[in-house]
């Protein structure tokens, strides 16, 4: 994507969220400090990361934060499901408008959602979904910067997830080791008293 299009204060967040990608000791800690880095140039009152880490491919929520609109974090995870399923399953992004109760008698009642698919090398690993609620729609320069907010994002899940397989691999080439000197010290007690068995013979 080309930052060309956006204003200062957007492309200092922006280099400061691929500063705290690049330098994250943790994904939880890195996100943490995304939100904090993103929120003054994009308001939203939640932020809902959803990974493919199902067996089916199905989406599960591994993140959320609540900034705004004093709602609790207990429901955080259940915010954005639908969208994310949208995103996930079109790979495109998805805005939405979803009335809770009557938004007439608290505006609070309607949330805005924008859900961005999170994609490296062609594979959609997930959906990050910004929620308002009340208001206002996503203006277009506003999902142009959500879209380096979630390829940031998808990096840093891209490292979370080649840290994870890479310690799989030692796991397993430790595994290996240890069952390799055990089928050598079995061997080699066995062979001692076959020695001195066929020595008395």
């Amino acid at each position: 994507k080309h930052t060309g299009s956006l204003r200062p204060r957007e492309l200092e967040a922006v280099y400061a969220i691929s500063r705290a990608v690049a330098e994250a000791e943790s994904t939880e800690a890195a996100l943490d400090e995304i939100v904090q880095l993103v929120r003054p140039v994009f308001i939203f009152d939640n932020m809902v990361l959803y990974s493919c880490c199902q067996p089916d491919g199905g989406l599960e929520p591994t993140y959320a934060r609540a900034i705004g609109r004093g709602r609790f974090r207990e429901a955080d995870l259940a915010w954005g499901e639908v969208t994310a399923q949208q995103v996930f399953a079109s790979h495109q992004i998805v805005t939405q408008i979803e009335q809770v109760d009557n938004p007439d008698q608290d505006r609070t009642n309607s949330r805005h959602s924008l859900g961005m698919p999170l994609v490296m090398s062609g594979q959609v690993l997930g959906a990050l979904v910004f929620i308002r609620f009340g208001g206002p729609v996503y203006l277009p320069e506003q999902i142009h910067l959500a879209e380096f907010i979630s390829q940031h994002i998808a990096q840093l899940l891209t490292r979370k997830n080649l840290t994870a397989r890479i310690g799989d691999l030692e796991a397993r080439r430790r595994l290996d080791t240890l069952q390799e000197d055990f089928i050598a010290t079995i061997s080699h007690e066995l062979l001692t008293p076959l020695g001195f068995i066929k020595g008395y013979t």
